[in-house]
C-alpha cells in the first residue's frame, strides 16, 4: 500500500513510535496535549515523532500548531498534516500513511498523556511483539461531576481505569479498547485494515457513523495479532460539562447505538449475519428489561435514560441498515 506521496511505506528501518494528534477545530485543546508531549521522560535510545492531523478544521488549528512548532525543543520532531476528507477514520488512515514509527500512537486532543506515557508504550511493544494494537489507562478528568450513575455508560466515553494489564484477545468477547490512547503496529494496520472502512469515524462533531476504532482492531484481531490493555500506560481524558448536556448525550447514545450494528456484523461472514443479528436482538432487549427494572425508580436519569436509548437505537438499526 503506497503512502500519498506514492511512495511505499519503509518498515526496513523505523523509528520507534509516532505519536499523532488527531484533531477537528482543536486549536484551543491542542496546545495542552502538545506541552504534555514536549514534557515525556522518554530514554535515550528511543527515536519518536509528533504528528498532528488536521481533520479539515474551520479555526486556526493548524497555525496554533505551527507557532509550537517555533519553541518547539523535544527531542521528538512535530509536523502538522491536514487531512480533507471529513471523519476520523480518514485522518486515522492518514496519520498511518504518514508515519516514520514502527509504532503509532493515538491521542484525541481532550486526552493528556502521563509523562511516562511514550516509554510506557514503547516497552509494553517491545516486551509483547505480537501484539498488534493495545490500549492503556484512560481516567476522566471531568468538568462538571457527572453522579454515580455515569458508571452504566462510562466505557462509552472512551475511559478505562482498569489496573491490570490484560489481553483483549483472551478474553473473546469482542470487546476492545477505546480508540484514544490507542497503539498499533504501523505493519499491522498496514497489513490488516482496509483503507476505507465502513464507519468514518466522528466527522464535524457528527458521531452518526462512529465505530471506526473498533472496527480497526477486529481487522488487526481477526489476522491473529493479538489486541491488549496495557495498565501501565495512562492518560487522563478531559470531559467537559457540555458532554452531559441533554442535546449532546442524545447525539451522543443514537450515535452509538446506530452505529453498533456495522461494528457487530463486521466479524461474521454473510450467512452468519442474520443468525447474529437476532441472537443480538435478544440479548440488547434483555438488557432493556433489566436496565427497566433495576432502575425503575430512577428512569429519568439521564444515563439511565442514555443507555435505554442507545440500547432501542441498536435494536431498531439492523432493520433500517439499508437505509
Amino acid at each position: 500500500r503506497r503512502r500519498p506521496d506514492g511512495s511505499h511505506p519503509d518498515f526496513s528501518q523505523p523509528m520507534d513510535i509516532t505519536v499523532v494528534i488527531c484533531t477537528y477545530n482543536g486549536a484551543e485543546r491542542v496546545p495542552d496535549v502538545l506541552e504534555s508531549l514536549h514534557n515525556q521522560a522518554v530514554p535515550g535510545g528511543i527515536e519518536w515523532e509528533v504528528l498532528v492531523i488536521d481533520n479539515n478544521s474551520t479555526d486556526d488549528t493548524v497555525d496554533v500548531v505551527e507557532r509550537t512548532r517555533t519553541s518547539w525543543s523535544a527531542d521528538a520532531s512535530l509536523a502538522c498534516v491536514t487531512e480533507r476528507r471529513q471523519g476520523l477514520a480518514y485522518a486515522r488512515q492518514r496519520a498511518v500513511e504518514e508515519a516514520n514509527g514502527e509504532l503509532v500512537a493515538f491521542l484525541d486532543d481532550d486526552n493528556i498523556p502521563n509523562p511516562d506515557w511514550v516509554a510506557e508504550a514503547v516497552r509494553f511493544a517491545r516486551e509483547n511483539p505480537r501484539a498488534g494494537a493495545f490500549g492503556g489507562r484512560l481516567i476522566g478528568e471531568y468538568e462538571v461531576d457527572p453522579g454515580r450513575t455515569f458508571g452504566l455508560v462510562k466505557g462509552l466515553f472512551a475511559l478505562n481505569d482498569a489496573d491490570s494489564t490484560f489481553s483483549y484477545s483472551e478474553m473473546g468477547g469482542g470487546e476492545f479498547p477505546p480508540g484514544a490512547g490507542l497503539v498499533v503496529r504501523r505493519r499491522a494496520w498496514h497489513e490488516c485494515v482496509p483503507v476505507e472502512l465502513a464507519s468514518t469515524g466522528v466527522s464535524a462533531g457528527s458521531r452518526a457513523n462512529v465505530g471506526e476504532d473498533i472496527m480497526a482492531q477486529w481487522f488487526i484481531h481477526d489476522a491473529g495479532w493479538e489486541v491488549w490493555h496495557n495498565a501501565d500506560m495512562a492518560a487522563r481524558h478531559r470531559i467537559p460539562g457540555s458532554r452531559f448536556e441533554p442535546d449532546y448525550l442524545d447525539r451522543f447514545f443514537d450515535g452509538i447505538g446506530n452505529s453498533r450494528h456495522r461494528t457487530r456484523m463486521v466479524r461474521y461472514t454473510a450467512w452468519k449475519r442474520p443468525f447474529a443479528t437476532l441472537a443480538f436482538g435478544v440479548s440488547d432487549l434483555l438488557k432493556l428489561a433489566h436496565l427497566r427494572w433495576k432502575y425503575r425508580h430512577r428512569w429519568d436519569d439521564r444515563f439511565v435514560q442514555g443507555k435505554a436509548r442507545m440500547l432501542k437505537a441498536m435494536l431498531r438499526r439492523p432493520y433500517l441498515f439499508q437505509k
